[in-house]
């Protein structure tokens, strides 16, 4: 049981630092994705609407990792 719930452990630690990871390289795109939009923005209005969507990628994925560690405890019990 002890082995087991280490591996818990490790596994969502490791999830934490991905999903840390991905919001890093998130952050980075959107600061080069700010720096030609503020010049395509006089042009094209449709920058708001990719923002949108930049954000709802990023609830998804972190909704999908919460089931799959229900799933793993669920199967443990």
């Amino acid at each position: 049981m002890e082995e087991e719930e280490e591996e818990e452990e490790e596994e969502e630690e490791e999830e934490e630092e991905e999903e840390e990871e991905e919001e890093e390289e998130e952050e980075r795109r959107r600061r080069r994705r700010r720096r030609r939009r503020r010049r395509r923005r006089r042009r094209r209005r449709r920058g708001r609407r990719r923002r949108r969507r930049t954000r709802g990628r990023r609830r998804r994925r972190r909704r999908r990792r919460r089931r799959r560690r229900r799933r793993r405890r669920g199967e443990e019990k």
